[in-house]
């Protein structure tokens, strides 16, 4: 279902879509605040949208 959201919202015509850093951190243990690598970040955020 997210990602047929997210191919909506791409069709739509946006192009960038939020995500939530501090949900990132939680699921990885962590507490919102930068602990998080900036490639893993981007590397996260890249699977939830493939």
């Amino acid at each position: 279902m997210r990602f047929a959201i997210a191919l909506a919202l791409e069709k739509a015509g946006f192009k960038a879509i939020g995500t939530t850093s501090w949900g990132i951190a939680n699921t990885l243990g962590f507490s919102d605040g930068e602990l998080i690598d900036f490639d893993q970040h981007v590397s996260i955020i890249r699977g939830q949208t493939v």
